[in-house]
């Protein structure tokens, strides 16, 4: 007799954007925010994370990062095919 154990997941994924210096941008004149967001693009960057944990009956878990990607927008724009002209 086999015996079908009910097992259960919960899977939460996160985006963070992040901008290296903004409190330095901050403490300037706030009519130069947009003109200094443009010319610091390569401070921005994004992190994504997943995270999934077993819910099933009688099993103890942790949270586990199962997915990882940090990556600056500028690069990726840079180093991509589909936006060069």
């Amino acid at each position: 007799l086999t015996h079908i154990v009910d097992r259960r997941f919960v899977e939460i994924t996160t985006i963070f954007q992040g901008f290296h210096g903004l409190d330095e941008i901050r403490s300037k004149n706030p009519e130069s925010y947009a003109e200094e967001m443009q010319t610091a693009q390569e401070q921005i960057f994004v992190c994504n994370y997943r995270f999934i944990r077993e819910y099933t009956k009688s099993k103890d878990d942790s949270w586990m990062i199962n997915k990882l990607n940090h990556f600056s927008p500028k690069e990726l724009v840079m180093n991509s095919d589909i936006f060069r002209r």
